[in-house]
């Protein structure tokens, strides 16, 4: 596959969908735990 660039295409995809489960499965619970933090002071 020398030459191509779709190998390059597939693991920026791939890390692209790893970013986003990552904000949804870590910074979203993160999100709302400070938000609820910041109601109750």
């Amino acid at each position: 596959m020398t030459g191509s660039w779709h190998m390059v295409f597939y693991i920026a995809a791939a890390m692209n969908a790893i970013a986003a489960i990552s904000a949804l499965v870590l910074l979203k619970p993160m999100r709302l735990r400070q938000t609820r933090a910041d109601a109750a002071t």
